[in-house]
């Protein structure tokens, strides 16, 4: 599907965390220098590795194979939520611009959906602010609501890009300008100490 990346490549990547080999260019770039968060991110992947081969093998010896399908490969045949709230974070929106306010959409959800997709619905202000662990992006929602545009819901924002795509049958370089309130200040280039500060109490503790 669009979302799934497949057993193989899946089951690759887990191996190459757990081994502490990473080969993508912006994993490594992430924890070049933050080696204690990466040895958190492989204990981590080995943690989960461990879970699911116990379950595994308590499935096997109980007999309820049907466990190793629902608990390990569930993300491979379940990714309908992720497609349908994932697709409309960036799509037809405005690109090759530095305001994320204007290049994605945040988009409320019922809580069950907002759980499930790990808070990430909040999709502008984890672009905003990545340090803002995912637990932490409602509350910055409302920290920044006077600069943000209002969220969309998941409707709208499949009529939304409906209408896009509609408009760029006519004309190619048609791209979605989202509205900004009143109150909502311009965009500036942060400077590398804006940056280290700005995720501030709602960062994760080692990045405070």
């Amino acid at each position: 599907g669009l979302e799934s990346t497949g057993i193989i490549p899946t089951v690759r990547k887990t191996l190459m965390t757990v081994f502490n080999r990473y080969e993508d260019e912006w994993l490594i770039a992430l924890y070049d220098d933050q080696p204690r968060e990466r040895v958190k991110a492989v204990n981590w992947m080995r943690f989960v590795l461990l879970v699911h081969i116990l379950v595994a093998v308590a499935a096997i010896a109980s007999g309820y194979w049907i466990v190793i399908i629902l608990f390990s490969c569930h993300m491979f045949f379940g990714n309908w939520l992720k497609y349908f709230v994932g697709l409309p974070m960036h799509c037809g929106l405005r690109d090759n611009i530095p305001d994320f306010r204007l290049c994605v959409r945040s988009i409320r959800l019922d809580p069950i959906s907002e759980f499930l997709y790990w808070h990430m619905n909040w999709h502008c202000e984890h672009h905003m602010y990545a340090g803002v662990p995912c637990y932490n992006l409602k509350k910055l929602s409302k920290v920044i609501a006077e600069d943000m545009p209002e969220p969309r819901t998941l409707r709208s924002s499949w009529r939304e890009m409906l209408a896009t795509w509609r408009q760029q049958e006519i004309d190619p370089a048609y791209q979605f300008d989202t509205p900004l309130p009143a109150t909502a200040r311009q965009f500036q280039t942060d400077t590398p100490c804006d940056l280290e500060n700005s995720t501030g109490g709602l960062a994760a503790k080692d990045l405070r």
